[in-house]
């Protein structure tokens, strides 16, 4: 397990503040796994991860090409157990009724959180979810069509049903769910084959919670995701605009109970190219967020996010060209229950290949907090470091898996990462005596590193910059602070590359941290 201090990013230049120490700021831990008896040639890949109410992390992936790995993580990232069975390459981890539920693509399996498993539905399980009635709801394919299964959280199957026209091989499925009230809504990207040809198929489908057929149809082509919005009470498709183009757009529809078009949205970025939404989400205004991939002026894909208003109205994007303006891209973006908006992909970078990228914006899209993070050392390896799934919460803390390249291997590991939340207390947290600096970032820098202190009471402050020989050159702050978090910025860009000192005095106390300028 490797623990580090706070890494953060701020969008403007100031020196903010806050009212509230935070027991743990920014990155709490990350884990890496290989299994001890697997096979070194073995690539292992983190897919899905939930949470229980103790705040225990449960990991779902997979190891080689068949065999499913589950990993239970204490709140604090130690490792409780693992477990590995020939369950086929998993898809989703939920937690619910006190149970583990594991859809995959062999079965889905309920498991105690002691790590016994059990089979209770067989099938090429694509995605579970918990509806908001309380029950589960899966899919797969079956038979030239598409099976849907509701489950109460024993695993006891309440009814199936199944949709399709015999005529074209459903081969692969991606679902999202939205229970509201009575109806569950279920959309998909199918893709069948029509002869010897693969298309993409996109449908949607509502069932009563007693699994009476209230909709089925293709209404958009090209699309891709779907959510229901219990504010306004639509069904919102996002996609693009048309797939077998280059040039093509982001597009939004919002849909009436019987997926009339109520009103539509798009999104051109500025590379004259490709832009494609990962994932959508809505907030408790009707406002809808995408996470994007979107080709910029750099020649690749760029990280993106989207805010729409209920009418389906660009209120703002954030856009992210990382250093190599190489490829970058979100995939998952979540809503706190703090409002705030948080997101997670990845972006490349000029060391260690591609890195995680996650980051926390305002509802109004000031970005509050990022961080690039990568657990692998290889240099320029494709996917080095990948996200597979994103989740928070009740505190906003933001959790991540995925998979990291072993430059001692050649091959993939489990990655498991906690992020403390920014604004996030925790219980028993007090102000009074706390004080530190915290690792500066990024690691090395060029040419501008954030540090960042927290202080438990009001204090007279000074930062300042050493070199290696002791000599001080530059004090980018002085100044009376009040207790709680606090940012400054130094900017290295007349000086010389090599090692500096941070020293941080305030009051009787002092603190030192060391950063390398690498020009």
């Amino acid at each position: 397990m490797k623990i580090r201090a706070l890494v953060s990013v701020f969008a403007i230049l100031t020196f903010s503040t806050s009212t509230y120490l935070y027991a743990q700021f920014g990155l709490e831990w990350s884990n890496t796994h290989h299994t001890s008896s697997g096979n070194s040639g073995y690539n292992e890949e983190a897919v899905s991860l939930c949470l229980d109410e103790n705040r225990n992390v449960y990991v779902a992936g997979v190891r080689g090409t068949a065999e499913t790995e589950l990993l239970k993580y204490g709140p604090n990232g130690n490792l409780l157990w693992n477990i590995n069975f020939a369950g086929g390459l998993p898809k989703r981890i939920l937690y619910a009724g006190n149970n583990l539920f594991l859809a995959g693509l062999s079965s889905l399996y309920k498991i105690d959180i002691d790590g016994s498993a059990d089979d209770v539905f067989e099938g090429r399980f694509v995605d579970l979810l918990k509806g908001q009635d309380n029950f589960l709801y899966a899919m797969f394919p079956h038979s030239y069509g598409i099976k849907s299964v509701k489950l109460n959280f024993s695993g006891d199957t309440v009814w199936t049903r199944f949709f399709g026209d015999y005529t074209s091989q459903y081969y692969t499925v991606t679902m999202q769910f939205q229970g509201v009230d009575d109806k569950i809504n279920m959309f998909g990207t199918l893709y069948r084959f029509v002869g010897s040809f693969l298309t993409i198929y996109p449908h949607f489908l509502a069932y009563s919670s007693s699994g009476v057929p209230v909709y089925d149809g293709s209404p958009f082509g090209g699309v891709v995701k779907a959510v229901r919005d219990n504010y306004t009470d639509h069904n919102f498709f996002a996609g693009n605009s048309d797939p077998s183009v280059w040039h093509s757009t982001v597009l939004l529809y919002k849909a009436n109970s019987s997926n009339g078009i109520v009103d539509t949205g798009r999104y051109d970025g500025p590379g004259n190219g490709r832009d494609e939404p990962l994932d959508i989400v809505s907030d408790n205004q009707g406002n809808i967020y995408l996470a994007c991939r979107s080709w910029g002026v750099s020649v690749d894909y760029d990280f993106v996010l989207l805010k729409f208003n209920t009418n389906c109205e660009l209120l703002w994007e954030y856009r992210y060209n990382g250093s190599e303006n190489s490829y970058d891209a979100a995939s998952f973006i979540k809503i706190g229950s703090d409002g705030n908006i948080y997101a997670s992909g990845v972006t490349t970078m000029n060391t260690r290949g591609t890195q995680i990228r996650t980051v926390k914006l305002s509802p109004s899209g000031q970005l509050l907090w990022a961080d690039n993070f990568s657990a692998s050392t290889q240099q320029w390896t494709s996917d080095s470091n990948y996200v597979n799934d994103m989740q928070l919460d009740n505190y906003n803390n933001i959790y991540i898996c995925g998979k990291t390249r072993n430059k001692s291997t050649g091959r993939d590991d489990y990655l498991t990462v906690k992020y403390g939340n920014p604004t996030s207390v925790e219980e028993g947290a007090s102000v009074a005596d706390d004080y530190g600096l915290f690792e500066s970032y990024p690691n090395p820098f060029n040419p501008e590193v954030t540090l960042r202190f927290s202080l438990g009471r009001s204090l007279n402050v000074k930062v300042s910059v050493f070199d290696a020989l002791g000599n001080k050159i530059d004090e980018p702050f002085s100044g009376n602070v009040s207790g709680g978090i606090h940012e400054v910025r130094w900017n290295g860009a007349r000086n010389s590359s090599g090692v500096y000192f941070f020293v941080l005095e305030a009051g009787n106390l002092r603190s030192v941290r060391k950063g390398v300028l690498l020009k």
